[in-house]
């Protein structure tokens, strides 16, 4: 007898063990980068129109984004840009950039991009950007007024699917004024526009 209720214990326990094991999920627990919208602006020669050196820049021009029936000001980052990137992000142990900072209040910035900042750009360059935006978006619009009159709509989605799976996907796409951008760089969120 002892021994049939020694034997049963084991059995209980050892189903108890095997169905709390296979019904335990795993769960995983993600963190996306905000994005920023940047835009290059170039003429039909491919002359940097954000560099204060080129006497045609459109930088005294009153750039403005509206988003949300609110006028974002273009203003200057103060930080150096050439240690921007040692600002915003950190080596990881496993050589992968992480995010050191928490998302940044939305702001239409200036910078001038070095190949310190990006070590695969090749040449320098100045950029506009509009962000941050964490994800969650789909078809969500601003508009960019240029100063001279003209203005573009900028309409993006960035949210992810199966957060919580081990494989997420991260969905972003960009259109200009209804097309969609077709650059290729849509992984970077980065709008190169010819004025």
């Amino acid at each position: 007898m002892k021994h049939h209720t020694f034997r049963n214990t084991i059995l209980v326990a050892l189903f108890a063990l095997v169905t709390t094991a296979c019904s335990k999920e795993d769960t995983y627990n993600w963190d996306f980068r905000p994005e920023n919208i940047c835009i290059q602006v170039l003429d039909e020669n491919g002359t940097d129109l954000l560099n204060k050196e080129n006497p045609n820049h459109i930088l005294d021009q009153e750039i403005v984004v509206i988003y949300n029936d609110k006028k974002y000001k273009r203003k200057r980052d103060k930080r150096n840009t050439n240690t921007l990137m040692d600002e915003w992000e950190q080596e990881g142990e496993d050589n992968s950039i992480m995010r050191s900072q928490s998302p940044r209040n939305l702001a239409l910035r200036y910078y001038e991009v070095t190949d310190v900042v990006y070590p695969k750009a090749e040449r320098e360059y100045c950029i506009l950007t509009f962000g941050e935006f964490i994800q969650g978006y789909k078809d969500e619009s601003f508009t960019i007024s240029w100063g001279d009159g003209t203005e573009d709509e900028i309409r993006f989605d960035y949210y992810i699917k199966g957060e919580d799976s081990a494989y997420p996907r991260v969905y972003r796409k960009l259109f200009i004024n209804g097309d969609q951008y077709k650059d290729g760089t849509c992984s970077e969120m980065l709008i190169t526009l010819t004025k």
